[in-house]
């Protein structure tokens, strides 16, 4: 009886209506995954949101674009994130892109429901050409405005809080590095902007060159199983393939290419070491792991899992049996609950 009166207090059916009504609303607010894809960062699905949506269109459009898919308005929790690319060497592959024909003309850039206008931007020159297969990568880069440079962290940025695409120029303004560089105020805003979105906006993010890597975080932060286990390509460069056309890049191209990729250059080594970091927690209590793995990596440091290539791959080998056993667990499941739902067992 005392039991009864114990258990029976305001204190735990107030805690027992709290845990019904947390349930109920998680049930109702529906969780919807949104990838954003970076220009040449890797991997694309779909445009429903206009071509290379960044984060500031992904954010005004993709509500209303979900009520419209299932006809009816309703509360969800958007869950982000992306896979990022080391500055230089998505800047040149999005040169040889352009030179097979991919401009992005047709992108929208919508911020606050407008396109920019005239003043704010105006496509570069050689997107207009009959032929851009000849398009050399000075011409590439000394484009006014380009989008292509800093390019990973103008899409990330909140651009609605920066006054939209009005410091465009600023934002892509090639840096003197002759001298002194330093970001001017413009410059500093987006790239905090960035760092703050990518640190609590996004779920979570990965890095194209450590693709098991990222395919761990998403499948323990995010529950994607995917049908195929990733493989790390950390010597595949489209810098090394630029440089298989002799006389394709110029001698300068890494100075050219760093003088307009200083801000994306600093947002992906702040992202490595976010990345790494939250890599190094989850792997150091990771059961899949053997004991004497993560003892190890309990006593070296984070930065150690991307730039030491021997315990990498180390890591990598037992990450990538794990994700084949639990695809072949998955299929050998689902193939038994289709013949039992078909009456073919």
């Amino acid at each position: 009886m005392v039991r009864l009166t114990k258990f029976s207090n305001f204190t735990n059916i107030y805690r027992v209506l709290f845990l019904v009504a947390t349930q109920c609303i998680l049930l109702y607010w529906t969780a919807c995954l949104v990838f954003l894809a970076i220009v040449n960062a890797g991997y694309s699905v779909g445009w429903r949101c206009g071509l290379h949506a960044d984060f500031t269109e992904l954010r005004e459009c993709v509500p209303r674009m979900l009520n419209k898919l299932e006809g009816h308005e309703r509360p969800r929790r958007l869950v982000y994130f992306t896979i990022l690319r080391g500055a230089l060497d998505r800047y040149v592959s999005e040169w040889l892109h352009t030179r097979r024909g991919g401009t992005w003309v047709k992108a929208t850039l919508r911020c606050r429901g407008l396109s920019p206008r005239p003043f704010q931007y105006l496509p570069c020159s050689y997107v207009f050409d009959a032929n851009v297969s000849q398009l050399s990568f000075n011409r590439f880069a000394n484009c006014p405005g380009s989008l292509s440079s800093n390019r990973q962290t103008r899409m990330i940025a909140s651009l609605d809080d920066l006054g939209c695409y009005s410091n465009l120029r600023e934002w892509t303004k090639p840096a003197n590095l002759a001298v002194n560089f330093s970001l001017s105020p413009p410059q500093i805003d987006l790239l905090a902007s960035a760092v703050e979105n990518l640190a609590t906006a996004f779920a979570t993010f990965g890095l194209i060159e450590h693709t098991i890597y990222t395919q761990y975080m998403y499948r323990m932060l995010l529950g994607l199983v995917f049908r195929i286990p990733f493989k790390n390509n950390i010597n595949t460069s489209w810098v090394s393939e630029a440089y298989q056309e002799p006389g394709l890049l110029s001698s300068d191209w890494k100075q050219v290419a760093e003088a307009r990729n200083q801000i994306d250059m600093m947002f992906v080594a702040f992202a490595r070491h976010l990345f790494t970091h939250r890599l190094a927690a989850r792997l150091r209590a990771e059961s899949i792991l053997p004991m004497r793995l993560r003892l190890f990596l309990r006593q070296v440091e984070p930065r150690l899992l991307l730039s030491d290539t021997n315990l990498e791959a180390r890591v990598c080998r037992h990450l990538s049996r794990f994700f084949k056993k639990e695809i072949v667990w998955r299929r050998m499941n689902s193939r038994m609950t289709y013949n039992v739902a078909n009456r073919k067992v």
